[in-house]
C-alpha cells in the first residue's frame, strides 16, 4: 500500500495580518505581531568606544555600532548596558543565537548588581524577542514575565508575553497579557488582533469578535463592513471545526475567502478544502484547493492537499504534476521531503515504478525517520533483486520503528532472498512476537521451514496463517501444495 501524507488546516487570521502559509497539526496560530525590541536607550557611562557606537547607532550603521561594541565588552565584560546593547544590536541584524547568549549575560549581570530598575526592563524584553526568535517559548515566557514585572506598565512587554503564549498555545494566558497591553492604551490595531485570535482559540468567538472590531476601528483602511464580516466568519468557521461541523466550517471559511486580499484569499480557501475533505466531499476540495492556487500558484499545502484528492480519486497523473511543484516550491526539508514520498505514491499508481523509486529516495535522504517511504523504496529494491540495498533499507525501517511486525516481516523477505535463511526465520519469528496475528509472517516463516526440510514446522505455520487469515492465498496454495506431497508419499 502507497502511504500518502496531506497537509492540515492552516492558521487563520484577520484581514490586518498576513497568516503564515505553514500548516500545523491543528489550526496554529497565526504568528499575531512581531514583538519589537525596545529602544530605550541604555545609559553610556563614559565617550568611549560604548560611546562611538551609540553614536554610529544613532547614524544607522549597525555594523560600526556592533564593532565598537564588542571591542568595548571584550575589555569591559562585567558592564550590564554594554552587553545589553550589544545584544540588542545583535537582534536588529537577525542574529538571534548572538543575541540570546549576549542578552543573558547582560541579564545575569543586572541580576547580580542588586536591585533591578524598571528601565532593566527593556534587556529582559529584547531576551525574550530573541528566545522567540529560536523558537525557545518557555524560556521567553520566563524571560518576558521578569519584564512585565519590572515594568508594569510597558505595553512592549505585554505585547511580547502574548505572543510567546500564543506560540505555546498557552490561548487565556495570551489573552491576558494583550488584554493588559490594551488597557495600558497601545495604539497598535494589530494587538487587537492578536487578542482576538487568542479569544477565538480560547473558545470565546463573541469577545474575539468585539476585539477584531476594535482593531479594524483603529486601522481606518480596514474598517469596513466587509472586513468585519470576514473577521466574525472565521470565528464562525473555527467554531464549527472544533463541533466537527465540517460542512458549515467549509461554507464559512469560502465566503471568507471571497471577502478576503492579499495572502488571506488563498488561505481561505484552503481551509474551505481541508474541511470539504473532512466532510468526504473530495471534488468540491478539490474545486476549492484550486481556487486557492488560482490566487497563489506556489502555494505548497495547496498543492500537495489537491495532489492527494487526486490520488484518492484515482487521477494519479494530475497527482504526478501537483506533487512535483510541491517538490519545487517547498520551504524546508521536511516539506520536500513529504511531497517527494507523496509524489513516489503517485508514481507508482502511475506505473512509474522507478520513477516512484527515486522520489522514495529523496525522501529518505531527507527526513531520516522517514519509515514509509524507505519502507517502499525497500519493497522495490527486494522486486528488483538488489538484495543488499533491501536489507540495507529494511534494516533502517526496522530501527525506526522497532516494534513494527511488517518491518521484521520485510527484513525476513530481504534474507530470504539474500539465502540466508536463519537470518530470515528471526525476523519472521520477531514480527510474529510482536504480532501473533500477522498472517504473513507465519506463511513466510512456514516457507523458511520448507526450504530447510522442517517440514511439520513448514505445515503448522501455513495453518496458522489461515487460522488467521482464511482468506489468504499464499497461505492456502502452500498448504494444499505440501498435502499434496505427502499424500503422493
Amino acid at each position: 500500500m502507497h502511504v500518502l501524507r496531506s497537509a492540515t488546516l492552516a492558521a487563520v487570521a484577520t484581514l490586518l495580518l498576513l497568516p503564515p502559509a505553514s500548516a500545523e497539526e491543528a489550526a496554529a496560530p497565526a504568528t499575531p505581531a512581531q514583538p519589537a525590541a525596545a529602544q530605550t536607550t541604555p545609559a553610556a557611562p563614559e565617550p568611549t568606544a560604548f560611546q562611538r557606537a551609540l553614536t554610529a547607532y544613532g547614524q544607522g550603521d549597525l555594523a560600526t555600532a556592533t564593532s565598537q561594541l564588542e571591542t568595548y565588552t571584550a575589555a569591559n565584560a562585567d558592564n550590564a548596558d554594554a552587553m545589553g546593547w550589544l545584544g540588542f544590536l545583535y537582534l536588529k541584524q537577525n542574529q538571534a543565537e548572538r543575541a540570546v547568549t549576549t542578552l543573558e549575560k547582560a541579564v545575569a549581570l543586572k541580576e547580580k548588581a542588586g536591585p533591578r530598575q524598571e528601565k532593566d526592563a527593556d534587556t529582559y524584553i529584547n531576551l525574550g524577542n530573541a528566545l522567540l526568535q529560536q523558537n525557545n517559548n518557555a524560556r521567553a515566557i520566563e524571560v518576558l514575565r521578569e519584564a512585565t514585572q519590572l515594568a508594569p506598565n510597558s505595553s512592549e512587554a505585554h505585547i511580547n508575553l502574548g505572543l510567546a503564549y500564543s506560540r505555546a498555545k498557552q490561548y487565556s494566558q495570551a489573552a491576558q497579557s494583550y488584554t493588559r497591553a490594551t488597557q495600558i492604551g497601545t495604539q497598535d490595531a494589530s494587538v487587537y488582533t492578536s487578542l482576538g485570535y487568542a479569544l477565538e482559540q480560547s473558545g470565546k468567538p463573541a469577545e474575539a469578535a468585539a476585539a477584531y472590531r476594535q482593531g479594524a476601528q483603529m486601522d481606518p483602511a480596514n474598517a469596513t463592513p466587509a472586513k468585519n464580516r470576514y473577521n466574525l466568519l472565521l470565528s464562525q468557521a473555527q467554531g464549527h471545526q472544533r463541533a466537527n461541523r465540517f460542512a458549515e466550517a467549509a461554507a464559512a471559511f469560502g465566503e471568507a475567502g471571497d471577502l478576503a486580499s492579499g495572502n488571506a484569499k488563498p488561505t481561505a480557501y484552503y481551509n474551505q478544502g481541508v474541511m470539504l475533505s473532512r466532510a468526504g466531499r473530495q471534488n468540491e476540495a478539490a474545486a476549492a484547493y484550486r481556487k486557492a492556487l488560482a490566487a497563489n500558484p506556489r502555494y505548497y499545502d495547496a498543492l500537495v492537499n489537491l495532489g492527494f484528492v487526486y490520488y484518492r480519486t484515482n487521477r494519479a497523473k494530475d497527482a504526478v504534476g501537483h506533487f512535483r511543484t510541491a517538490v519545487h516550491v517547498a520551504g524546508s526539508p521536511a516539506s520536500r521531503a513529504l511531497a517527494n514520498a507523496n509524489l513516489g505514491a503517485a508514481l507508482a499508481r502511475s506505473g512509474d515504478r522507478a520513477g516512484a523509486a527515486a522520489a522514495w529516495r529523496r525522501a529518505a535522504a531527507l527526513d531520516k525517520n522517514d519509515y514509509e517511504s524507505r519502507s517502499l523504496l525497500a519493497g522495490y529494491m527486494l522486486d528488483q533483486r538488489k538484495t543488499a540495498e533491501a536489507i540495507r533499507l529494511y534494516r533502517e525501517v526496522a530501527h525506526i520503528r522497532p516494534r513494527s511486525a511488517p518491518a521484521m516481516n520485510g527484513l525476513g523477505l530481504a534474507y530470504q532472498q539474500a539465502g540466508s535463511f536463519d537470518a530470515a526465520a528471526t525476523a519472521f519469528k520477531r514480527a510474529i512476537a510482536l504480532d501473533p496475528r500477522y498472517s504473513y509472517a507465519h506463511n513466510n516463516l512456514g516457507v523458511v521451514y520448507e526450504k530447510r526440510g522442517q517440514l511439520r514446522e513448514a505445515m503448522v505455520q501455513y495453518r496458522r496463517a489461515l487460522n488467521v487469515d482464511p482468506s489468504m492465498a499464499d497461505a492456502r496454495r502452500n498448504l494444499a501444495r505440501f498435502n499434496r506431497q505427502r499424500a503422493a508419499r
